[in-house]
Protein backbone atom coordinates (compact mmCIF):
# COMPACT_ATOMS: atom_id res chain seq x y z
CA UNK A 1 0.00 0.00 0.00
CA UNK A 2 1.30 3.50 -0.79
CA UNK A 3 0.38 7.11 -0.13
CA UNK A 4 -0.99 8.67 -2.91
CA UNK A 5 1.38 11.89 -3.68
CA UNK A 6 1.23 14.69 -6.25
CA UNK A 7 -3.02 14.70 -5.93
CA UNK A 8 -4.17 18.60 -6.24
CA UNK A 9 -7.70 17.41 -5.77
CA UNK A 10 -9.18 19.24 -2.68
CA UNK A 11 -12.94 17.63 -3.10
CA UNK A 12 -14.69 13.85 -3.51
CA UNK A 13 -12.88 10.87 -1.97
CA UNK A 14 -9.53 11.82 -3.28
CA UNK A 15 -9.51 15.38 -1.13
CA UNK A 16 -6.94 15.46 1.33
CA UNK A 17 -7.08 17.49 5.07
CA UNK A 18 -5.18 20.47 5.36
CA UNK A 19 -2.82 19.63 8.06
CA UNK A 20 -2.10 16.22 5.66
CA UNK A 21 -1.10 18.42 3.07
CA UNK A 22 0.92 20.82 5.30
CA UNK A 23 2.79 17.86 7.15
CA UNK A 24 3.15 15.60 4.28
CA UNK A 25 6.25 17.27 3.10
CA UNK A 26 7.81 17.19 6.11
CA UNK A 27 7.61 13.82 6.61
CA UNK A 28 9.14 12.91 3.22
CA UNK A 29 12.18 15.07 4.44
CA UNK A 30 12.46 13.31 7.72
CA UNK A 31 12.30 9.63 5.92
CA UNK A 32 14.67 10.56 3.05
CA UNK A 33 17.77 11.78 6.21
CA UNK A 34 16.84 8.70 7.68
CA UNK A 35 17.27 6.78 4.70
CA UNK A 36 20.39 8.39 3.74
CA UNK A 37 22.70 10.08 1.40
CA UNK A 38 21.00 9.56 -2.09
CA UNK A 39 17.64 9.66 -0.54
CA UNK A 40 18.82 13.42 0.49
CA UNK A 41 19.91 14.06 -3.12
CA UNK A 42 16.95 13.17 -4.53
CA UNK A 43 14.98 15.91 -2.61
CA UNK A 44 15.13 19.46 -4.53
CA UNK A 45 17.96 20.84 -2.42
CA UNK A 46 18.71 24.48 -3.20
CA UNK A 47 21.97 23.83 -4.83
CA UNK A 48 24.21 26.42 -6.58
CA UNK A 49 23.34 27.92 -10.25
CA UNK A 50 25.78 27.77 -12.41
CA UNK A 51 25.47 29.51 -15.68
CA UNK A 52 25.67 28.54 -19.01
CA UNK A 53 25.97 32.01 -20.86
CA UNK A 54 28.98 32.42 -20.63
CA UNK A 55 29.98 29.89 -23.47
CA UNK A 56 26.40 30.49 -25.12
CA UNK A 57 23.22 28.08 -24.28
CA UNK A 58 24.14 25.42 -26.55
CA UNK A 59 23.10 21.98 -24.89
CA UNK A 60 26.39 20.47 -24.08
CA UNK A 61 26.96 23.23 -21.70
CA UNK A 62 23.77 22.39 -20.07
CA UNK A 63 24.91 18.64 -20.28
CA UNK A 64 28.20 19.85 -18.34
CA UNK A 65 26.25 22.57 -15.51
CA UNK A 66 23.95 19.13 -14.93
CA UNK A 67 26.97 17.20 -14.48
CA UNK A 68 28.98 19.78 -12.16
CA UNK A 69 25.86 19.84 -10.03
CA UNK A 70 25.54 15.82 -9.79
CA UNK A 71 29.55 16.22 -8.46
CA UNK A 72 28.88 18.77 -6.42
CA UNK A 73 26.18 16.54 -4.30
CA UNK A 74 27.92 13.52 -4.82
CA UNK A 75 31.42 15.05 -3.55
CA UNK A 76 29.32 16.04 0.21
CA UNK A 77 29.01 13.50 2.95
CA UNK A 78 25.95 13.27 4.93
CA UNK A 79 26.47 12.80 9.14
CA UNK A 80 23.52 10.82 9.55
CA UNK A 81 23.07 12.10 13.03
CA UNK A 82 19.27 12.28 12.44
CA UNK A 83 19.20 8.38 11.42
CA UNK A 84 22.02 7.77 14.58
CA UNK A 85 19.85 9.30 17.18
CA UNK A 86 16.54 8.05 15.89
CA UNK A 87 18.52 4.36 16.45
CA UNK A 88 19.36 5.34 19.83
CA UNK A 89 15.70 6.24 20.96
CA UNK A 90 14.47 2.89 19.90
CA UNK A 91 17.28 0.83 21.23
CA UNK A 92 16.12 2.81 24.41
CA UNK A 93 12.68 1.50 24.44
CA UNK A 94 13.70 -2.05 23.54
CA UNK A 95 16.52 -2.41 26.35
CA UNK A 96 13.86 -3.92 28.01
CA UNK A 97 11.05 -6.05 27.53
CA UNK A 98 7.57 -4.54 27.38
CA UNK A 99 5.15 -5.90 30.05
CA UNK A 100 1.63 -7.25 29.25
CA UNK A 101 -1.13 -8.68 30.55
CA UNK A 102 -2.54 -10.79 27.15
CA UNK A 103 -3.84 -13.91 27.88
CA UNK A 104 -3.36 -17.38 26.95
CA UNK A 105 -6.26 -17.17 24.85
CA UNK A 106 -4.81 -14.17 22.53
CA UNK A 107 -1.28 -15.89 22.48
CA UNK A 108 -1.87 -16.04 18.58
CA UNK A 109 -0.73 -12.33 18.26
CA UNK A 110 2.27 -12.56 19.86
CA UNK A 111 3.02 -13.85 16.48
CA UNK A 112 3.68 -10.77 14.91
CA UNK A 113 2.84 -7.43 17.66
CA UNK A 114 6.63 -7.10 17.96
CA UNK A 115 7.06 -6.37 14.63
CA UNK A 116 4.08 -4.39 14.63
CA UNK A 117 4.98 -2.81 17.84
CA UNK A 118 8.74 -1.70 15.89
CA UNK A 119 7.27 -0.43 13.17
CA UNK A 120 4.58 1.76 15.24
CA UNK A 121 7.32 3.27 17.59
CA UNK A 122 9.59 3.93 14.71
CA UNK A 123 7.67 6.34 12.79
CA UNK A 124 5.86 7.67 15.72
CA UNK A 125 9.40 8.89 17.12
CA UNK A 126 10.35 10.36 13.82
CA UNK A 127 7.61 11.52 12.02
CA UNK A 128 4.91 11.33 14.93
CA UNK A 129 1.96 9.72 13.19
CA UNK A 130 0.89 6.29 12.70
CA UNK A 131 -2.44 4.33 12.42
CA UNK A 132 -3.41 0.43 12.31
CA UNK A 133 -7.14 -1.01 11.61
CA UNK A 134 -8.14 -3.92 12.98
CA UNK A 135 -9.71 -5.70 10.52
CA UNK A 136 -12.53 -7.20 12.40
CA UNK A 137 -14.54 -10.33 10.54
CA UNK A 138 -17.38 -11.36 12.16
CA UNK A 139 -15.95 -14.83 14.56
CA UNK A 140 -19.61 -16.16 15.47
CA UNK A 141 -18.87 -19.69 13.53
CA UNK A 142 -15.36 -19.66 14.20
CA UNK A 143 -15.27 -22.21 17.20
CA UNK A 144 -12.89 -21.42 20.50
CA UNK A 145 -9.92 -23.77 19.28
CA UNK A 146 -9.60 -21.74 16.10
CA UNK A 147 -9.82 -18.30 17.59
CA UNK A 148 -6.36 -19.39 20.43
CA UNK A 149 -5.02 -20.89 16.84
CA UNK A 150 -5.63 -17.20 15.30
CA UNK A 151 -7.73 -18.57 12.75
CA UNK A 152 -10.24 -15.65 11.38
CA UNK A 153 -9.97 -13.33 14.17
CA UNK A 154 -9.39 -9.36 13.50
CA UNK A 155 -6.39 -8.58 11.75
CA UNK A 156 -4.28 -5.37 12.09
CA UNK A 157 -3.41 -3.42 9.02
CA UNK A 158 -0.88 -0.96 9.04
CA UNK A 159 -1.01 2.67 7.86
CA UNK A 160 1.62 4.71 7.70
CA UNK A 161 1.42 8.74 8.09
CA UNK A 162 1.69 9.34 4.22
CA UNK A 163 -1.43 7.30 3.81
CA UNK A 164 -4.03 8.68 6.09
CA UNK A 165 -4.80 11.35 3.75
CA UNK A 166 -8.28 12.53 5.76
CA UNK A 167 -10.22 12.49 9.09
CA UNK A 168 -13.18 13.68 11.11
CA UNK A 169 -14.66 12.58 13.70
CA UNK A 170 -16.67 9.76 11.95
CA UNK A 171 -14.43 8.92 9.18
CA UNK A 172 -11.14 7.81 8.26
CA UNK A 173 -9.62 7.89 4.75
CA UNK A 174 -6.62 5.56 3.39
CA UNK A 175 -4.76 5.70 0.45
CA UNK A 176 -3.76 1.88 -0.86
CA UNK A 177 -3.07 0.42 -4.10
CA UNK A 178 -4.42 -2.60 -5.92
CA UNK A 179 -2.99 -5.05 -8.25
CA UNK A 180 -5.43 -4.55 -11.23
CA UNK A 181 -5.11 -6.89 -14.34
CA UNK A 182 -4.15 -4.90 -17.39
CA UNK A 183 -4.03 -8.40 -19.93
CA UNK A 184 -3.75 -12.01 -19.40
CA UNK A 185 -0.16 -11.82 -17.87
CA UNK A 186 0.38 -7.98 -16.49
CA UNK A 187 -1.11 -6.35 -13.46
CA UNK A 188 -0.18 -2.73 -12.53
CA UNK A 189 -0.25 -1.02 -9.35
CA UNK A 190 -3.61 1.48 -9.08
CA UNK A 191 -5.18 3.59 -6.50
CA UNK A 192 -7.58 3.15 -4.35
CA UNK A 193 -8.97 5.26 -1.16
CA UNK A 194 -10.23 3.00 2.21
CA UNK A 195 -13.00 4.91 3.82
CA UNK A 196 -13.68 4.05 7.40
CA UNK A 197 -16.70 5.60 8.17
CA UNK A 198 -20.22 5.91 10.34
CA UNK A 199 -23.20 6.01 8.62
CA UNK A 200 -26.27 6.69 11.08
CA UNK A 201 -24.46 5.16 14.01
CA UNK A 202 -22.88 1.94 12.05
CA UNK A 203 -19.59 1.27 10.96
CA UNK A 204 -18.63 0.91 7.01
CA UNK A 205 -16.10 -0.36 5.45
CA UNK A 206 -15.43 1.08 2.06
CA UNK A 207 -13.31 0.50 -1.03
CA UNK A 208 -13.46 3.89 -3.67
CA UNK A 209 -12.25 2.99 -7.15
CA UNK A 210 -12.00 5.34 -9.33
CA UNK A 211 -13.85 7.78 -7.89
CA UNK A 212 -16.85 5.31 -7.36
CA UNK A 213 -17.84 2.82 -4.44
CA UNK A 214 -16.33 -0.43 -5.53
CA UNK A 215 -17.52 -1.99 -2.02
CA UNK A 216 -19.23 -1.74 1.36
CA UNK A 217 -18.90 -3.85 4.42
CA UNK A 218 -20.36 -3.48 7.61
CA UNK A 219 -18.51 -5.54 10.14
CA UNK A 220 -20.09 -7.54 12.86
CA UNK A 221 -19.17 -8.37 16.29
CA UNK A 222 -21.18 -11.47 17.26
CA UNK A 223 -23.35 -10.99 14.60
CA UNK A 224 -24.34 -7.31 15.66
CA UNK A 225 -23.22 -4.10 13.93
CA UNK A 226 -20.25 -1.96 15.14
CA UNK A 227 -21.53 1.44 16.76
CA UNK A 228 -17.53 2.68 16.33
CA UNK A 229 -14.35 2.98 13.92
CA UNK A 230 -11.92 0.38 15.34
CA UNK A 231 -9.28 2.44 13.88
CA UNK A 232 -6.25 3.53 16.44
CA UNK A 233 -4.56 6.53 16.45
CA UNK A 234 -1.09 7.22 17.46
CA UNK A 235 1.03 10.61 17.64
CA UNK A 236 3.88 12.07 19.76
CA UNK A 237 1.79 14.28 21.78
CA UNK A 238 -1.32 11.95 22.16
CA UNK A 239 -3.34 9.30 20.09
CA UNK A 240 -6.13 12.12 18.83
CA UNK A 241 -6.65 12.16 15.23
CA UNK A 242 -5.04 15.41 14.86
CA UNK A 243 -1.60 15.08 13.16
CA UNK A 244 1.26 17.26 14.94
CA UNK A 245 5.04 18.69 14.13
CA UNK A 246 7.06 16.04 13.50
CA UNK A 247 9.50 15.37 16.65
CA UNK A 248 12.62 15.00 14.51
CA UNK A 249 11.59 17.92 12.01
CA UNK A 250 14.34 19.69 13.41
CA UNK A 251 16.95 17.88 13.73
CA UNK A 252 16.44 16.90 10.16
CA UNK A 253 16.32 20.41 9.00
CA UNK A 254 19.45 20.65 10.56
CA UNK A 255 21.10 17.37 8.81
CA UNK A 256 20.49 18.30 5.46
CA UNK A 257 21.94 21.99 6.29
CA UNK A 258 24.85 20.65 7.31
CA UNK A 259 25.18 17.85 4.26
CA UNK A 260 24.74 21.31 2.17
CA UNK A 261 27.52 23.44 4.00
CA UNK A 262 29.71 20.21 3.64
CA UNK A 263 28.53 20.07 0.05
CA UNK A 264 29.65 23.61 -0.50
CA UNK A 265 32.78 23.16 1.61
CA UNK A 266 34.25 20.50 -0.68
CA UNK A 267 33.29 22.31 -3.50
CA UNK A 268 34.99 25.33 -2.12
CA UNK A 269 38.27 23.26 -0.85
CA UNK A 270 38.68 21.47 -4.46
CA UNK A 271 38.55 24.53 -6.74
CA UNK A 272 41.08 26.58 -3.86
CA UNK A 273 43.14 24.02 -2.96
CA UNK A 274 44.19 23.62 -6.33
CA UNK A 275 46.83 25.98 -7.70
CA UNK A 276 46.41 28.06 -10.46
CA UNK A 277 48.60 28.41 -13.36
CA UNK A 278 49.58 32.04 -15.25
CA UNK A 279 51.27 32.24 -17.83
CA UNK A 280 53.26 35.89 -19.05
CA UNK A 281 54.47 35.83 -22.48
CA UNK A 282 56.29 38.23 -24.48
CA UNK A 283 55.03 37.00 -28.31
CA UNK A 284 52.00 34.74 -27.86
CA UNK A 285 52.62 33.55 -31.60
CA UNK A 286 56.74 32.59 -31.01
CA UNK A 287 55.18 30.38 -27.23
CA UNK A 288 52.68 28.91 -28.93
CA UNK A 289 54.51 27.59 -32.18
CA UNK A 290 56.86 26.25 -29.54
CA UNK A 291 54.91 24.46 -27.95
CA UNK A 292 52.58 23.04 -30.40
CA UNK A 293 50.63 20.82 -27.22
CA UNK A 294 49.52 23.84 -25.42
CA UNK A 295 51.06 24.73 -21.75
CA UNK A 296 52.06 21.52 -20.25
CA UNK A 297 51.69 21.81 -16.19
CA UNK A 298 52.25 18.23 -15.45
CA UNK A 299 54.91 16.95 -13.19
CA UNK A 300 57.39 15.88 -15.58
CA UNK A 301 56.05 18.25 -18.15
CA UNK A 302 58.36 20.74 -20.40
CA UNK A 303 57.63 23.74 -21.89
CA UNK A 304 59.46 26.09 -24.12
CA UNK A 305 59.84 30.00 -23.04
CA UNK A 306 61.15 33.10 -24.29
CA UNK A 307 64.04 34.90 -22.33
CA UNK A 308 61.63 37.35 -20.66
CA UNK A 309 58.61 34.53 -20.14
CA UNK A 310 57.46 33.81 -16.75
CA UNK A 311 55.14 31.33 -15.12
CA UNK A 312 53.73 31.81 -11.52
CA UNK A 313 50.85 29.42 -9.55
CA UNK A 314 48.74 31.24 -7.50
CA UNK A 315 47.38 29.65 -4.66
CA UNK A 316 44.52 31.02 -3.16
CA UNK A 317 43.46 30.07 0.41
CA UNK A 318 40.14 28.87 0.94
CA UNK A 319 37.64 30.51 3.92
CA UNK A 320 37.44 29.09 7.10
CA UNK A 321 33.59 30.44 7.29
CA UNK A 322 31.87 27.37 6.31
CA UNK A 323 33.42 24.74 8.12
CA UNK A 324 32.64 27.20 11.24
CA UNK A 325 29.13 26.87 10.65
CA UNK A 326 29.18 23.58 10.05
CA UNK A 327 30.62 23.21 13.76
CA UNK A 328 28.18 25.39 14.93
CA UNK A 329 25.36 22.68 13.44
CA UNK A 330 26.64 19.96 14.54
CA UNK A 331 25.98 21.68 17.89
CA UNK A 332 23.22 22.43 17.30
CA UNK A 333 22.39 19.12 16.28
CA UNK A 334 23.56 17.69 19.16
CA UNK A 335 21.27 19.82 21.65
CA UNK A 336 17.87 18.81 19.74
CA UNK A 337 19.08 14.93 20.24
CA UNK A 338 19.15 15.86 23.31
CA UNK A 339 16.06 17.33 24.35
CA UNK A 340 13.86 14.45 23.01
CA UNK A 341 15.13 12.17 25.48
CA UNK A 342 15.71 15.00 28.36
CA UNK A 343 13.17 14.93 31.58
CA UNK A 344 12.86 18.57 31.68
CA UNK A 345 11.01 17.08 35.68
CA UNK A 346 13.04 14.49 37.03
CA UNK A 347 11.61 14.82 40.52
CA UNK A 348 8.30 13.45 39.90
CA UNK A 349 7.47 9.78 39.55
CA UNK A 350 6.18 8.60 35.62
CA UNK A 351 3.18 8.28 36.97
CA UNK A 352 2.61 11.56 38.64
CA UNK A 353 3.75 13.22 35.30
CA UNK A 354 1.60 11.51 33.45
CA UNK A 355 -1.28 12.70 35.17
CA UNK A 356 -0.64 16.41 34.97
CA UNK A 357 -1.78 18.42 32.25
CA UNK A 358 1.45 19.31 29.71
CA UNK A 359 3.76 16.21 31.58
CA UNK A 360 7.01 17.75 32.16
CA UNK A 361 8.42 14.51 30.92
CA UNK A 362 10.72 13.76 27.55
CA UNK A 363 9.45 13.50 24.02
CA UNK A 364 10.83 9.45 23.77
CA UNK A 365 8.65 8.84 27.05
CA UNK A 366 5.43 10.63 26.04
CA UNK A 367 5.91 8.38 22.77
CA UNK A 368 6.68 5.60 24.08
CA UNK A 369 3.82 5.69 26.41
CA UNK A 370 1.20 6.81 23.36
CA UNK A 371 2.17 3.41 21.87
CA UNK A 372 1.95 1.57 24.65
CA UNK A 373 -2.02 3.01 25.04
CA UNK A 374 -2.68 3.07 21.22
CA UNK A 375 -1.33 -0.71 21.37
CA UNK A 376 -3.15 -1.39 24.45
CA UNK A 377 -6.96 -0.45 22.95
CA UNK A 378 -6.29 -2.71 19.73
CA UNK A 379 -5.89 -5.68 22.19
CA UNK A 380 -8.43 -4.80 23.79
CA UNK A 381 -11.11 -4.33 20.45
CA UNK A 382 -9.32 -8.10 19.65
CA UNK A 383 -10.32 -9.29 22.95
CA UNK A 384 -13.83 -7.62 22.48
CA UNK A 385 -14.26 -9.16 18.57
CA UNK A 386 -13.27 -12.46 19.43
CA UNK A 387 -15.05 -13.16 22.98
CA UNK A 388 -12.47 -13.14 25.39
CA UNK A 389 -13.75 -12.33 28.96
CA UNK A 390 -12.62 -8.84 30.61
CA UNK A 391 -10.99 -7.31 27.74
CA UNK A 392 -10.49 -4.05 30.10
CA UNK A 393 -7.94 -6.14 31.86
CA UNK A 394 -5.47 -6.47 29.08
CA UNK A 395 -2.39 -3.94 29.08
CA UNK A 396 0.42 -3.68 27.09
CA UNK A 397 3.23 -1.63 28.23
CA UNK A 398 6.62 -0.56 26.63
CA UNK A 399 9.77 0.40 28.44
CA UNK A 400 10.25 3.78 29.63
CA UNK A 401 13.27 3.02 31.80
CA UNK A 402 16.46 4.56 29.70
CA UNK A 403 20.11 5.24 30.40
CA UNK A 404 19.50 8.41 29.94
CA UNK A 405 17.25 9.42 32.63
CA UNK A 406 19.45 10.08 35.62
CA UNK A 407 22.43 11.92 33.28
CA UNK A 408 23.58 15.12 33.83
CA UNK A 409 23.18 17.86 30.88
CA UNK A 410 27.05 17.53 30.77
CA UNK A 411 26.62 13.92 30.65
CA UNK A 412 23.52 13.81 28.32
CA UNK A 413 25.26 16.18 25.65
CA UNK A 414 28.56 13.94 25.89
CA UNK A 415 26.30 11.05 25.21
CA UNK A 416 24.15 12.34 22.68
CA UNK A 417 27.42 13.45 20.90
CA UNK A 418 29.19 10.19 20.97
CA UNK A 419 26.08 8.57 19.58
CA UNK A 420 25.78 11.15 16.71
CA UNK A 421 29.18 11.59 15.59
CA UNK A 422 29.67 7.85 15.50
CA UNK A 423 32.40 7.49 18.28
CA UNK A 424 31.55 4.08 20.46
CA UNK A 425 30.75 1.12 19.54
CA UNK A 426 27.29 -0.23 20.47
CA UNK A 427 28.62 -2.52 22.32
CA UNK A 428 29.52 0.23 25.05
CA UNK A 429 26.14 1.22 25.13
CA UNK A 430 25.04 -2.29 25.58
CA UNK A 431 27.24 -2.43 28.62
CA UNK A 432 26.13 0.81 30.31
CA UNK A 433 22.22 0.03 30.01
CA UNK A 434 23.41 -3.00 31.43
CA UNK A 435 25.39 -1.41 34.27
CA UNK A 436 22.17 0.73 34.96
CA UNK A 437 19.56 -2.36 35.01
CA UNK A 438 17.51 -1.45 32.04
CA UNK A 439 18.40 -4.60 30.61
CA UNK A 440 19.77 -8.38 31.28
CA UNK A 441 20.12 -9.02 27.65
CA UNK A 442 23.60 -9.90 26.39
CA UNK A 443 25.19 -8.16 23.38
CA UNK A 444 24.20 -11.30 20.82
CA UNK A 445 20.52 -11.40 22.10
CA UNK A 446 20.39 -7.58 21.88
CA UNK A 447 21.21 -7.40 17.87
CA UNK A 448 19.15 -10.24 17.05
CA UNK A 449 16.09 -8.17 18.53
CA UNK A 450 17.20 -5.75 17.06
CA UNK A 451 18.83 -6.25 14.27
CA UNK A 452 22.63 -4.87 13.25
CA UNK A 453 22.45 -1.03 12.33
CA UNK A 454 24.55 0.44 10.00
CA UNK A 455 26.08 3.73 10.97
CA UNK A 456 27.40 4.98 7.17
CA UNK A 457 28.07 8.44 7.03
CA UNK A 458 27.47 8.53 3.44
CA UNK A 459 30.90 9.49 2.33
CA UNK A 460 32.34 8.29 -1.19
CA UNK A 461 35.29 6.02 -1.46
CA UNK A 462 38.78 7.32 -2.33
CA UNK A 463 38.02 5.21 -5.68
CA UNK A 464 34.84 7.20 -6.40
CA UNK A 465 36.58 10.08 -5.24
CA UNK A 466 39.41 10.30 -8.10
CA UNK A 467 36.95 9.36 -10.68
CA UNK A 468 34.63 12.24 -9.68
CA UNK A 469 37.49 14.51 -9.98
CA UNK A 470 38.30 13.13 -13.00
CA UNK A 471 35.18 13.79 -14.56
CA UNK A 472 34.92 17.33 -12.96
CA UNK A 473 38.35 18.72 -14.58
CA UNK A 474 36.99 17.73 -18.31
CA UNK A 475 34.47 20.31 -17.31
Amino acid sequence: MAAMTGNSNQSGITAQHPDYIKYAPLWKEIRAVLEGKQAVIELKLPTPIYSDTIRGTDILDKVKINQRLFIYLKRGQLLNATARTHDSQTGYVWSNEPEDTIPPSMDYVREYLRENVQKILADVTSLGRYGVLLDSNDTESRTAAEVEQGVGVPEWILFKPEQIIYWRDDEVRLAETYEKRINELDYENVEQVRRLVLIDGVYHNQVWREGELHEDITPTINGSMMDYIPFQYFGSDDNSQDATKPPLYDLSSLNIGHFMLDCDNRDNLHYHGQGLTNVFVEDGEEFAAANVNGLNVGAKGMNQFGKDDRVEILQLDATGAIASEMTRDQERMIMVGAQLVQNTNSNQTLGAKKMEAGASISTLKRETMNVSEGVTQLLQWQAEMTGVSNPDAITYTLNTSFITDDMTPEKLTAHMSAVQMGMLPKSTFNESARQAGLTKLDDEEIEQQLGEQSFSVGGTSQEEAARLAAEEAEL
